[in-house]
């Protein structure tokens, strides 16, 4: 299900492969096919992106193998993690309509105290939560309680029973964001523990965490008055027509959603989080590609679903030399807010749930966006699955390579 650790193995460059072959958008086609038949991946969809042209954009594989239901660019699937971008965008649009800033400390919001025991004294601000600086770690115990498999709701796998037992799937059907929040913060809570807290204040250390993110989108709710599915609907899909995308924060998902599959294929029960805004948006590759087009726009300075100072505050890079926080990955050596930085200057960020694997990422000089997204997981557990890595890792290699051919 949900994993901590991420695609530390593959490569993320936009650039082109040493000795890359002309390359044309047929025989780029028929390489992405290739890679379809050899069934490591269930079904995948792929584009390929400028500001204001969608210069390749195509589907492979299945939505559902058992119905040889066709994935589509228009095939319905969560997007894990890539789901922290809008996180980061609405808050940027809550800083923006006045709500708080990146200052203000989150007990301030809240209507109650998250106090990190090991430093209750210090100050849990909102830019430690857009940059994984908080002190707030995900004890995985309580985040496998945050997956609540929805009944009746193609449930007949036989997965189910094994998740069941390594302790998904068992937490409260009624559990809300802010019941779950509250839960895992209020020291009387069900799924309190100290060890939800780093033994660290906050800026010092660098831990991803999906539980943080969720916080920073309960802030939106608090002061706002609206849900985070409200907030977001009204000030970036509706604006954007993304008519399609939602929030998976309950069981009533689209019957249009693709079935996610396992490294054996063996498709996942329906399943929903209680912390839903740090990897449960459902969207499709025709309504990401709309997003990603607007981000690129607002990158290089166009006012959109923000204003062009709050792209270049979404954007900005969080550290500085001299205040770079401890076990930053090489790799990834900076974060905006929600939004990662890569050495080689991309910007975006990958995704990795139950069944699904996502890549979003824009070089910004060349103000290129690539997609791949899959309901196929990568990664279980930690653990690369070999065949579907070496082939997601290959359409994407491929993508950027293509990428760049076309803007020659």
């Amino acid at each position: 299900m949900k994993h901590i650790c991420f695609f530390t193995c593959l490569l993320f460059a936009l650039l082109p492969r040493t000795a890359a072959q002309e390359n044309t958008t047929a025989t780029f086609t028929g390489k992405l096919e290739n890679i379809s038949r050899r069934g490591a991946l269930a079904g995948f969809a792929v584009a390929i992106v400028t500001p204001d042209s969608i210069l390749y954009q195509r589907a492979f594989g299945f939505a559902d193998i058992a119905a040889h239901q066709p994935y589509t660019i228009n095939t319905l699937q969560p997007i894990a993690s890539v789901s922290k971008t809008v996180v980061g965008v609405a808050i940027t649009k809550a800083i923006e309509l006045g709500l708080f800033t990146l200052e203000t400390p989150v007990n301030d919001i809240l209507p109650f105290n998250v106090i990190n025991p090991n430093y209750p004294g210090e100050i849990i601000r909102v830019k430690h939560l857009v940059s994984h600086t908080s002190g707030i770690t995900d004890r995985p115990a309580a985040v496998k309680s945050g997956y609540i498999f929805c009944s009746n709701r193609g449930n007949e796998t036989g997965l189910a029973a094994g998740l069941l037992k390594a302790g998904y799937g068992n937490g409260d059907e009624q559990a809300t964001l802010s019941s779950y929040l509250t839960d895992y913060f209020q020291p009387t809570g069900k799924l309190y523990n100290s060890r939800n807290f780093l033994k660290a204040k906050p800026g010092e250390v660098y831990e991803y965490s999906n539980i943080a993110t969720a916080l920073a989108a309960w802030l939106i709710e608090v002061k706002s008055g609206m849900s985070f599915p409200a907030f977001t609907s009204k000030y970036i899909f509706t604006p954007l027509q993304m008519d399609h995308t939602s929030w998976l924060s309950n069981c009533d998902s689209s019957a249009s959603m693709a079935h996610l599959y396992n490294a054996n294929m063996m498709a996942y029960p329906r399943y929903r989080s209680a912390s839903y805004p740090d990897g449960g948006l459902v969207t499709s590759c025709r309504e990401l590609t709309i997003y990603l087009q607007e981000m690129i726009k607002g990158y290089k300075g166009k006012d959109g679903i923000l204003q062009k100072a709050s792209y270049e505050l979404l954007y900005k890079p969080m550290f500085t030399p001299g205040t770079t926080p401890r076990n930053m990955e090489p790799k990834e050596p900076n974060i905006g807010v929600m939004w990662i930085h890569r050495v080689n200057g991309i910007i975006g960020h990958t995704g990795s749930d139950g069944g699904v694997s996502a890549f979003m990422f824009f070089k910004p000089e060349m103000q290129l966006g690539l997609i791949l997204i899959s309901n196929s997981e990568i990664e279980s557990t930690g653990q690369a699955n070999k065949k579907q890595l070496a082939d997601f890792s290959e359409v994407w290699k491929e993508m950027a390579d293509f990428g760049k051919q076309l803007l020659q």
